[in-house]
């Protein structure tokens, strides 16, 4: 199975369009729905984790232990924090930097407070992330960013603001630019403990240092249907393609995370 979570029922909209033989399924007593249904002959569970990185992991937590599906895939709105990634590009990050996720007493051997135990900055292993950059070019999406995505519950107001994320690993994010969102790093840290391979297909929607709310609601209306013809595209190989290492029963332990 594969899981589509996405911080907004904007981003989600086209991708449960195009979902056949769908049924709308309740979780954790009502908290909140999902809607399983087929594409490309794979069973896809779609479900809203809502706003904050911590709402966001107990989601995708519970979705993965009840499902457990191969494959995670998060869709939500960036800001952009350098000029290397444009707003209204869709981004593939490389990485996923997590902050702010570890409530316990701050640990000084711990950087970017991150949960002791896993990367304070964690990579796209390449085969995931290859798989999703070769459906951006089979469908002619030229426009694609990838670089590195910063992800905390505390929300930056400024370029500023980002200095309150020091430490040794936060230099490695400004190579290639990177943008920020809060909900990705709670997905991303829920895969990790699960062992389910994640990749973050994110929106550009507006700029750190100022963008209104509908620019960006109405940015991400037009470039949903971009972010859907990746993931058909990408079902469509695992679908079509034997060798596809994540595809379902086939697939290969040794590409997992790594903690």
């Amino acid at each position: 199975m594969i899981l589509i979570l996405g911080n907004s029922s904007d981003s989600l909209l086209y991708i449960k369009t195009m979902l056949r033989q769908t049924e709308e399924k309740k979780e954790c007593s009502s908290f909140f729905s999902s809607y399983q249904g087929k594409l490309y002959g794979q069973d896809v569970l779609v479900a809203e984790t809502g706003l904050s990185t911590y709402r966001a992991a107990l989601v995708a937590s519970h979705m993965m232990e009840k499902y457990s599906p191969y494959l995670t895939i998060y869709l939500g709105d960036a800001l952009t924090c350098s000029q290397e990634i444009g707003v209204g590009s869709i981004q593939l990050p490389d990485n996923v930097a997590l902050a702010d996720v570890n409530q316990l007493p701050k640990d000084p051997n711990t950087v970017l407070n991150a949960v002791p135990g896993f990367p304070p900055v964690y990579t796209i292993p390449s085969p995931v992330h290859n798989l999703f950059t070769e459906a951006a070019s089979s469908v002619n999406l030229s426009e694609y960013q990838e670089g590195s995505v910063l992800s905390s519950n505390q929300i930056p107001r400024s370029l500023k603001d980002l200095t309150n994320f020091d430490a040794p690993s936060f230099s490695s994010l400004h190579r290639g630019g990177f943008t920020f969102q809060s909900e990705c790093g709670g997905v991303c840290l829920a895969a990790q403990m699960e062992n389910v391979s994640f990749m973050p297909i994110l929106t550009v929607a507006g700029n750190l240092e100022g963008s209104s709310s509908l620019d960006a609601k109405k940015i991400v209306l037009e470039r949903s249907v971009d972010v859907g013809k990746i993931i058909i595209a990408t079902i469509a190989t695992i679908s079509s393609d034997e060798n596809t290492y994540i595809r379902g029963d086939e697939f290969d332990v040794d590409h997992r995370m790594k903690f």
